[in-house]
């Protein structure tokens, strides 16, 4: 029996980001006392509440996280922030634990804090071995919790992966109609109906500044041809003054081939009349009312007839 207990704690702690319930191992026969046994040992070491971690198994996030669902027992999952985490949503770090318990569960000397709701079957799954609302469940829950700058760059962070969908998630809010928050994403919903989403959070970032300064709203990911050829594609195009709106990351323009590509494109653009306005994410971040000021001044350079 011992040993079958030790092979079980290492095949779920295998499993469970280094932990495993007290409940696991008394479904399979443990005592109280073969367990007090182990901790005395130092094989295993009480992490919280009826949860255990074997000896030898680092700490980590994704731990934390498993060791809080463990905690709360049969149903709770991994929600909101923690569940962002989980999906490595752009804008989302490791931090809080949020976890969802199912309604009325009340346990003393657990962490305080969690989320009470029932959730369908379906908006529960599997990610990293841990127990997490699916992407379109976080969304909705975020949409609650979070400021919308953030929610918007989480929900093109997830369409732009298809972790989730557009259909998805409306079905899910046609649900939870009521729910805190909702109003605010099904509004983003309806800006991207019929829209490419953007290539990267810096994107996201700089259309809803755009947007938030009234200027005209752009096509993303905007093709132009010349003579048949293609001549670059868009991040942003201002029509009909033909200024384009680059959102420059560094991880896709580093390097001597790439800048050598780049201004390539940029040549090919400007013969086509196009005015091509580069923004970094650092002078984003700097100085964002400079940045659009100096779109507005572009655009207003395009109107009074001035060339590329």
């Amino acid at each position: 029996m011992r040993r079958d207990i030790d092979a079980l704690a290492a095949r779920l702690a295998e499993r469970q980001h280094g932990v495993f319930a007290r409940a696991q191992i008394q479904r399979e026969g443990g005592t109280k006392s073969l367990m007090k046994r182990r901790v005395a040992a130092g094989l295993w070491k009480a992490v919280a509440p009826e949860v255990f971690r074997l000896r030898g198994a680092r700490p980590s996030w994704h731990q934390r996280v498993m060791t809080r669902c463990l905690s709360w027992g049969e149903g709770a999952v991994a929600s909101h922030s923690a569940a962002a985490g989980v999906w490595e949503f752009a804008g989302f770090r490791p931090g809080p634990v949020d976890v969802t318990v199912p309604r009325g569960r009340r346990r003393s000397g657990r962490p305080v804090g969690p989320h009470w709701a029932r959730l369908d079957p379906d908006d529960v799954t599997v990610s990293h071995g841990i127990p997490v609302t699916t992407p379109a469940r976080t969304l909705v829950d975020l949409a609650g919790t979070v400021p919308l700058d953030k929610l918007e760059v989480a929900l093109d962070d997830a369409l732009r992966r298809r972790l989730t969908s557009t259909g998805e998630l409306r079905h899910l809010l046609k649900k939870m109609s009521r729910r805190a928050g909702s109003k605010a994403l099904r509004a983003l919903l309806n800006e991207r109906e019929g829209r490419p989403v953007p290539g990267s959070p810096f994107e996201t970032m700089l259309l809803r500044a755009m947007k938030e300064a009234g200027l005209p709203d752009p096509v993303r990911q905007h093709s132009v041809v010349v003579d048949g050829v293609l001549a670059g594609i868009l991040d942003f195009a201002l029509l009909p003054e033909r200024v384009a709106v680059e959102a420059d990351g560094y991880e896709h323009h580093a390097g001597r081939a790439r800048f050598d590509h780049d201004r390539s494109r940029r040549n090919r653009l400007t013969v086509a009349g196009w005015l091509v306005v580069h923004v970094t994410y650092p002078e984003f971040k700097r100085s964002p009312d400079a940045v659009i000021e100096t779109i507005r001044r572009a655009l207003h350079l395009r109107r009074q007839g001035g060339a590329p």
